[in-house]
């Protein structure tokens, strides 16, 4: 199987959704964005920790479907996607991706027909990263002029939409001049997270707004640091910041430590696979007996 990544829990079942994907870097010389991630093929697929068991989500061969994430009721699935047009660095700027969401049945564990809910390919533009308020109202997610990583692409700006009337409009309040991209919503609704170069146009730094009752995003503030020069000298950037209602009680090197102690055991792929999965990078599969498996770390 190719890399695996970018996955989102369940909120209240033992389910993860993932992409695997091939990834690439697109370096430039005569742009403002310095350089640029895209996914060549992605697609989606639902790992069951109990049953270790993964499958599909979706089976597209022509398509790429990249960063989902649940709704807080857990009955939809959001994700980007567009057409897989890429066959040179020449054709980066020309991938626009839109919005769409899928219905999950946890009974079955099964997903309904594709939903678009942003449409930003039909404006030659791109949209990714949709993340729903807890209460259910509102859809934040980052537009730009293409690809749906973002987060150097100095037209990235955050957007939010009502879903009651699926309307969108920037958040101008939030929005600076570079990039703007990963954010979050505080577990109550009431603020925003985003990660932005505006500083320097090099380094991506958390930055938070409120969010009032009406639905409207105030002026947003750097993450507070202790020495305040912190971030100023620091070389490393934000990558994917969440909010968290607890503190993280393992260090990194304790997860790698656990990964590399521990057997790898093989999870079950349970879907009829075909030519498509293979191509679209979803499966390894053995070309004599069209079985496949995904190697997956079981939690201890």
């Amino acid at each position: 199987a190719n890399g695996a990544g970018y996955s989102q829990w369940h909120p209240k079942l033992p389910f993860i959704a993932f992409q695997s994907e091939t990834v690439r870097q697109h370096f430039t010389s005569g742009e403002s964005t310095k350089n640029y991630p895209f996914d060549i093929v992605s697609d989606l697929l639902l790992y069951d920790i109990e049953k270790n068991e993964v499958s599909n989500i979706l089976r597209t061969k022509n398509k790429v479907e990249t960063f989902m994430s649940w709704s807080p009721d857990g009955e939809y699935l959001y994700y980007a996607t567009t057409d897989s047009i890429y066959k040179s660095a020449k054709d980066v700027d020309k991938i626009h991706f839109d919005i769409a969401r899928i219905k999950f049945d946890a009974t079955t564990k099964t997903f309904g027909a594709p939903e678009i809910m942003v449409n930003a390919s039909k404006s030659d533009s791109s949209a990714s990263g949709a993340k729903i308020s807890p209460d259910g109202k509102y859809m934040l997610y980052r537009r730009a002029k293409y690809g749906s990583y973002m987060q150097t692409a100095k037209s990235a700006d955050i957007f939010i939409m009502d879903l009651s009337t699926r309307e969108s409009h920037a958040l101008n309040e939030i929005n600076s001049k570079d990039a703007d991209s990963f954010h979050d919503w505080s577990s109550n609704g009431r603020w925003i997270m985003v990660e932005s170069r505006r500083l320097d146009g090099n380094y991506a730094r958390v930055f938070f707004a409120y969010f009032d009752k009406n639905g409207i995003a105030h002026k947003p503030f750097q993450l507070p640091r202790q020495n305040p020069w912190y971030d100023y000298y620091s070389m490393k950037c934000y990558n994917c910041s969440e909010f968290s209602t607890t503190p993280a009680e393992k260090q990194s090197f304790e997860i790698f430590d656990f990964m590399e102690s521990n057997d790898i055991e093989k999870a079950s792929f349970v879907s009829t696979i075909d030519s498509a999965d293979a191509n679209s990078s979803a499966t390894k599969v053995d070309a004599q007996s069209g079985a496949s498996q995904l190697n997956k770390k079981t939690k201890k």
